[in-house]
């Protein structure tokens, strides 16, 4: 086998020769490959939420436009949902009324990708 890249490219091409046992005959074979998986390559998307734990007041700062946030409680139970129509990377969000405890706040962009972070308010 000749052709065999170091370092692969958007098309590697093959070439495979062979014989019988005798060596009467011969065969010659080039094979092309075009690399593609179909897959697009997409950002990951962080974000950050502090101080945390918090007595209420928690700063939301995300990589990607922030859309929307929810905040669950430890159950699951949507208790917030805060809609950014300014579309910022950057938010304080109030959780003073809530009790101490476990929650959870998931961010969405318009991208439709979402992370999820868990907070503890302990006042």
């Amino acid at each position: 086998i000749s052709g065999i890249p170091s370092v692969v490219s958007s098309q590697t091409t093959y070439t495979i020769t062979g014989s019988n046992t005798g060596g009467s005959t011969n065969a010659k074979f080039t094979l092309t490959i075009n690399k593609g998986t179909g897959i697009n390559e997409t950002e990951l998307v962080s974000t950050a939420i502090y101080p945390n734990p918090t007595t209420g007041m928690v700063n939301i700062s995300s990589s990607q436009a922030i859309d929307n946030i929810e905040v669950f409680d430890v159950t699951g139970k949507l208790v917030l949902s805060h809609r950014n129509d300014t579309h910022q990377k950057y938010i304080e969000l109030d959780l003073s009324a809530f009790s101490n405890g476990i929650y959870f706040i998931q961010t969405h962009n318009q991208n439709a990708e979402k992370t999820l972070n868990k907070v503890v308010i302990s006042k």
